[in-house]
């Protein structure tokens, strides 16, 4: 998370010092789908606490409502701040605020849910940081190979019933997120292309 927090922050700088003559009490915007997430409360939680030394971050939660967001950005490009930094309820519904925040030469930075490759092409200054799934699903796949010895055929005292089979109850992240579909699904196929054989008995959303 923290190198996500450091990349969120260079690109703020970088993208606010180019878009104003001073930086004197800047504030930026950010945009979450819903503060009631555990996992979003942390992670803005610790961007203002890593921001404040530069710049203030004006917090806005989207409830979880896509309406909600839209509304609350129109109302932000209104006021024309220097960057704006969302995470989209919907990563579907992230043309339209792109297309907005273009008419008006406001900068975007979307986080933790990648918009589509062809609406970020449509604005060159539109951006996403987030994790790259298929290289966390590699990492996990790394740290059970090793936990279990590291030689597929014949597994450590971890394979408590002997049989050299993964079983396998995989806790996955939010329903419907890419990122949480994507290592899923490469965790399975990296264990496998290790030589693991694999029982899957169960997926579910945690």
């Amino acid at each position: 998370m923290r190198k996500l927090i450091s990349l969120v922050l260079l690109i703020v700088s970088v993208v606010t010092l180019v878009a104003c003559d001073h930086t004197d009490d800047l504030t930026v915007p950010l945009v979450v789908y819903d503060m009631s997430d555990d996992y979003m409360q942390d992670f803005t939680d610790k961007i203002i606490d890593e921001a404040q030394q530069d710049f203030t971050i004006e917090l806005h939660d989207s409830k979880n409502s896509q309406i909600i967001q839209n509304e609350i950005i129109e109302s932000l490009i209104e006021e024309d701040p220097p960057l704006i930094i969302v995470n989209p309820v919907d990563r579907l519904a992230a043309r339209m605020i792109i297309q907005k925040a273009k008419q008006k030469d406001i900068p975007l930075l979307f986080i933790n849910r990648e918009p589509l490759r062809e609406d970020l092409d449509l604005y060159e200054h539109a951006y996403y940081i987030g994790a790259d799934p298929v290289e966390s699903a590699n990492l996990q796949a790394e740290a059970i190979d090793e936990l279990f010895g590291g030689k597929p055929s014949t597994l450590n005292r971890y394979d408590k019933n002997n049989d050299d089979t993964l079983q396998a109850a995989i806790l996955m992240g939010q329903q419907g997120h890419q990122d949480a579909e994507m290592r899923t699904k490469h965790v399975i196929s990296a264990l496998e292309t290790l030589g693991y054989s694999i029982d899957l008995l169960t997926i579910k959303v945690a």
